[in-house]
């Protein structure tokens, strides 16, 4: 269960599409520093980064929690005869792999901007005659509370940037970030943010509050924006310690077999893991 949450914990850094924090870093890359970040160039940090701390999380999960059992108890022709019950494909359930399947093409193989792809992936699935899913069964499942809280988040950040806040705050809390050599900035920032988000409790609100930040003290030392904050960007999803800090975790441990100290026992160790993994690619 603890791997149920490990696993999207990590493959959510690996696309700008993986965790809601994605979005909002680069939205602050274009906006406040001039960067642009695709969705591909994303990859070629985040996607390396995530297959770095697989194979450790593998260990680190088998050493702490032995298996009790060496196979699971479901037999080949059990699982066949679970697919057979769910039976083929529906008409709307095709139509949404093609849907998919043409956001993915369209964020890997063209320069459009990632949310218009996104939106324009989103409005499809609502066309007449898609026969997908109607808005009105759509809009209860909507958390309007959560895209309020990201628009909000923004917004604050930008207010503190343009106000000249976060480069006080950058100066303050990181203004010896320039003396560091090269090579130990993405490490010491990521394990930096991996603390704020022990007490921030939340991806979008530690991504939010942390980029202005660094950007600003990247235009302050004359330092490369990306450097600073794509480590900041890729940790703010890693929350591997406490169960509360993302709704990953609480899925899981909802199911009884694990226990507050059992994830932060391995969250600590696989914490140092990503500090190195997602530090090194940027």
């Amino acid at each position: 269960m603890i791997g149920c949450a490990f696993g999207p914990l990590m493959g959510g850094i690996a696309t700008p599409a993986g965790t809601g924090a994605n979005p909002i870093a680069i939205s602050y890359l274009q906006e406040l520093a001039g960067v642009e970040v695709s969705f591909l160039h994303w990859m070629r940090f985040g996607l390396p980064a995530t297959i770095l701390m697989i194979p450790f999380a593998w260990r680190i999960l088998l050493r702490l929690f032995p298996p009790e059992i060496e196979r699971l108890p479901m037999g080949e022709g059990e699982i066949d005869d679970k697919l057979k019950a769910l039976g083929r494909l529906g008409a709307a359930e095709r139509k949404t792999l093609v849907v998919f399947a043409v956001t993915i093409t369209l964020w890997l193989a063209t320069s459009l901007p990632i949310q218009a792809v996104a939106l324009f992936g989103g409005v499809c699935l609502f066309l007449p005659g898609m026969g997908i899913m109607s808005w009105r069964d759509a809009q209860s499942d909507v958390d309007w509370g959560g895209i309020l809280l990201i628009v909000a988040g923004i917004s604050l950040g930008m207010m503190v940037y343009d106000t000249g806040g976060a480069q006080w705050l950058a100066l303050v809390l990181m203004g010896r970030m320039g003396d560091v050599p090269v090579l130990l900035r993405p490490l010491l920032i990521v394990l930096g943010i991996a603390l704020l988000h022990l007490v921030f409790s939340s991806n979008t609100v530690t991504s939010t509050i942390i980029m202005p930040i660094l950007i600003a003290l990247a235009a302050s030392l004359s330092l490369d924006a990306w450097s600073l904050a794509g480590p900041a960007a890729f940790t703010s999803s890693l929350a591997f310690v406490l169960v509360t800090e993302t709704p990953t975790n609480v899925i899981p441990y909802s199911s009884g077999y694990f226990s507050i100290r059992d994830m932060a026992k391995a969250g600590v160790i696989m914490t140092l893991v990503a500090a190195l993994s997602a530090g090194e690619p940027a």
